[in-house]
């Protein structure tokens, strides 16, 4: 590294700094949108195959009509 007032080249380092706490902050925001789409899908799939076919079916009505 270098001093003020020192002689530099191209390329040399003239600072450096530790990035080691926002990698992990990265880390954990990532972890922590991977949970987050994977509960989303969890909540988005039907949950049997019942589920399923009950959702894709049309509804009846079971009321008596008016007459």
């Amino acid at each position: 590294m270098s001093a003020e007032g020192d002689f530099v080249t191209a390329g040399q380092v003239l600072a450096w700094m530790d990035d080691a706490q926002v990698k992990a902050e990265i880390a954990a925001a990532t972890a922590d949108v991977r949970q987050a789409e994977q509960q989303k899908a969890q909540t988005d799939a039907p949950s049997s195959p019942s589920a399923r076919q009950n959702s894709t079916s049309p509804s009846v009505n079971s009321a008596a009509p008016n007459s």
